[in-house]
């Protein structure tokens, strides 16, 4: 095995033509920063990490500097040019044949070499990746051609990328040992030139009137861990930090309220949470803007199941947005309150029940405030006349297309009353838009048609849901859904023998695991899955070998 890496901006003689080293993964970087840190990285300061340093070892290195001196959540809120301009300078961590390419190209004369050059420093900009597609669609006046790209990816400055599960969809991005040497050597008229047509690429031609409208390749790799956390999200931010005048501060405040907006609404809390703690900085002020952000991110807080934090939050917050306010949006207000009473209902019954009997008596007959307090009393009943109750409540807020209420409502019966769940589920499913409560539909689902091994009926179209679910909630990392769903999507895939997926699937979950510490899981579904592929020992060898390596890893950790 490899025992030792060479590490040189010059070329050196080796009897192979190349080695090629992948970025250092969320886990890698986890252990990489362990042995600096006197406490555990949360999952949200790993991701962000990440992102700071693409997985090299030389920002790596410069990050672990800074956290000897300062903690982590204080550099990582400080901005790229506060501790990485330095690093974005220097050549010696990028091979010297790279420097030189770039250096030639940005000195050329030649129109062919100026256009390659501007595409590259689009890319750099556009960091997260995109289609050549849309851009040569949106930088339509600097002519881009399919052949600029493709030089690009021969000379390494830049690699494509198929996302998963979509075969006919491609990214070019840049490389990232590059990008920040490039971005230095962009003047400040370009870059905002460059960062002003990619914003429109990615949140829509109307984005400046307070309205983002997210592109499909940006909603596409939102739900790919590899492309967090998204060029509208990144765009965006720079454009904070970089706003010179009031008024051009404002239109971008007003873009990351609504991005933030769009994001919850499609269910990324993961991302709502990671944004609205970055943007927080240009939102001082007291005004609606901030009042949204703040419930936005109690909101995703508490579809994390971090409820605690997000009745922290509201708490705290409703102290001044109250009805004698003079900022008071009912609308807003009753938002928050809703989101309030639904956290305390898996905290604090009391408190919860308290709010409920205040709501109820407050919200107008047949609204969603009052079905929605009706149905956190209901909890006080039990037996068939608490079920009796729930299934009044969700057909009379049906008939009055409370469709929201109704399903979650819906979900509650169905976990309550086993002879009418698949009636209940598959209304929902039906009816209902919303990421989240489709994934908590079909895992009830799904639970169902595993239940007996024996009697199984699960179909093929079923395990594709399945694995649609997997994939959003291991990019939210909802922690009790997410554990529910890799058992049923292990149970179906290994009913069917799938092993390829099966061993996807806990390369992907041991992920998790191993950021949150649960070496005891991982150990117990490595276990499982070597038993599994025992009997196919010939067709899995390298599947089976790397099994027996990280088992025995898993074993000294335990041990030690």
């Amino acid at each position: 095995g490899l025992k030792g890496v060479f590490f040189t901006n010059r070329k050196i003689p080796l009897s192979i033509n190349s080695v090629e080293l992948q970025p250092l993964s969320l886990v890698d970087i986890n252990e990489y920063l362990r042995q600096d840190l006197n406490y555990p990285l949360t999952a949200d300061e790993l991701e962000r990490i990440f992102q700071r340093s693409s997985g090299l070892p030389v920002k790596l290195d410069r990050l672990k500097d800074y956290f000897s001196i300062s903690t982590v959540s204080h550099v990582l809120s400080t901005p790229n040019d506060g501790i990485d301009s330095e690093t974005a300078l220097l050549t010696d961590s990028i091979p010297k044949h790279l420097v030189d390419l770039i250096t030639e190209l940005s000195k050329s004369e030649s129109e062919e070499n100026k256009r390659v050059y501007t595409l590259l420093k689009v890319l750099c900009v556009i960091e997260c990746g995109e289609t050549p597609e849309n851009i040569m669609r949106q930088f339509r006046n600097y002519k881009f051609n399919l052949s600029d790209f493709l030089r690009l990816v021969n000379n390494g400055l830049i690699y494509s990328v198929t996302v998963p599960d979509l075969r006919d969809f491609k990214v070019n991005r840049v490389n990232p040992i590059i990008k920040d040497f490039v971005k230095s050597k962009i003047d400040k008229d370009t870059l905002e030139t460059i960062r002003q047509n990619a914003i429109k690429m990615v949140s829509g031609d109307i984005w400046l009137n307070k309205h983002v409208t997210v592109s499909r390749t940006t909603r596409i790799l939102l739900n790919n861990i590899d492309f967090q956390p998204g060029n509208a999200h990144l765009l965006i931010l720079e454009s904070l930090r970089t706003a010179n005048e009031e008024k051009e501060l404002n239109i971008y405040r007003d873009a990351a309220v609504s991005y933030a907006y769009f994001l919850e609404r499609k269910c990324r809390y993961k991302e709502v949470v990671s944004f609205v703690n970055e943007i927080s900085n240009w939102f001082t002020e007291k005004n609606l803007a901030y009042y949204r952000l703040k419930k936005y991110l109690a909101e995703s807080m508490r579809m994390l199941d971090r409820e605690e934090e997000a009745i922290t939050l509201l708490e705290k917050t409703l102290e001044d947005f109250n009805d004698k306010s003079p900022l008071y949006n009912r609308s807003l207000h009753e938002s928050m309150t809703s989101t309030l009473l639904l956290a305390y209902s898996e905290c604090n019954k009391e408190k919860a029940f308290m709010m409920a009997e205040k709501i109820k008596k407050a919200s107008e007959k047949n609204s969603y405030r009052r079905f929605l307090a009706e149905s956190i009393l209901a909890e006080k009943l039990t037996g068939t006349e608490k079920v009796d109750k729930l299934k009044r409540l969700e057909k009379k807020a049906r008939n009055h297309n409370e469709i929201i209420i109704a399903n979650n409502i819906s979900l509650d019966i169905a976990a309550l009353d086993s002879t009418s769940t698949d009636r209940y589920i598959n209304t929902v499913l039906s009816s209902e838009s919303s990421d989240y409560t489709r994934v908590r539909a079909i895992l009830k689902k799904s639970e169902g048609l595993l239940s007996n091994s024996a009697t199984t009926r699960i179909t093929s179209k079923d395990i594709i849901n399945l694995s649609e679910c997997y994939r959003y909630l291991f990019i939210q990392r909802i922690d009790g859904l997410f554990n529910r769903c890799h058992a049923l999507l292990w149970k179906a895939l290994l009913l069917e023998n799938r092993f390829d997926e099966l061993f996807n699937v806990f390369l992907s979950s041991s992920l998790v695991w191993r950021i949150s510490g649960q070496i005891d899981k991982e150990r117990s579904y490595s276990e499982k899955i070597i038993t599994a592929l025992a009997v196919h020992e010939q067709s899995y060898p390298v599947y089976i070998a790397y099994l027996y390596r990280r088992s025995n890893v898993l074993m000294e950790k335990i041990i030690n």
